[in-house]
C-alpha cells in the first residue's frame, strides 16, 4: 500500500500564504466583463432577464386587449403563477436548470408569437395563449432567480 506524501511545514506555509493573498484580492463588477467566461455568462443572463421581464410585463400591462372581463382575467393571470411555480420546482428537480429555463422561454415565446397571429375575434384562444405565456414567463423568472445566483462566483455576487 502506497503512503501519502507528507506536507512539510515550508509547503504548508506557502499554501497558506497563497490562500490568504487570494482572499485579500478585491473583486468588482468589472470582473463580469474582464473575464471571458463571466462576460459570456453575463451577456446571456442579461438577455434572458430582459426577454423575460419585457414579455412578462407586456402581457401584464396589455391585459385589457383580450376582450374578457378585466377583473376575472387579472385573477386568472395572478392564479396561473401558482401552478407555474409548482411545475418549475418539479422541472428543476428532474430536468435541471438549463433545460427548464430554455423550455420556459421557448414555450413563452411560442405562445406570444402565436398570439400575434390569432384574430381579435377569437378572444378565448387569445386569452388561453396569453395566460399560458404568462405562466411560462413566471416559470422563467423563478428559474432565473435561482440560476443567476448559482452561476456567479460568491466573491462577485
Amino acid at each position: 500500500m502506497a503512503s501519502l506524501p507528507l506536507l512539510c511545514p515550508k509547503e504548508l506555509k506557502l499554501n497558506l500564504q497563497k490562500e490568504i493573498s487570494l482572499a485579500k484580492a478585491k473583486y468588482s463588477a468589472t470582473d463580469l466583463f474582464r473575464i471571458p467566461i463571466l462576460r459570456r455568462m453575463t451577456f446571456c443572463l442579461s438577455l434572458a432577464w430582459f426577454a423575460t421581464g419585457f414579455a412578462y410585463y407586456s402581457l401584464a400591462m396589455g391585459v385589457e386587449e383580450f376582450g374578457v372581463n378585466l377583473y376575472i382575467l387579472q385573477i386568472i393571470f395572478g392564479g396561473v403563477d401558482v401552478p407555474a411555480k409548482f411545475i418549475t420546482i418539479l422541472s428543476l428537480s428532474y430536468l435541471g436548470r438549463h433545460t427548464t429555463q430554455a423550455a420556459a422561454l421557448l414555450l413563452a415565446g411560442g405562445a406570444i408569437l402565436a398570439l400575434t397571429f390569432v384574430p381579435l375575434d377569437l378572444q378565448t384562444v387569445r386569452t388561453v395563449l396569453a395566460v399560458f405565456g404568462k405562466g411560462c414567463l413566471s416559470s422563467s423568472f423563478s428559474c432565473l432567480f435561482l440560476y443567476t445566483s448559482e452561476l456567479y462566483p460568491t466573491v462577485i455576487r
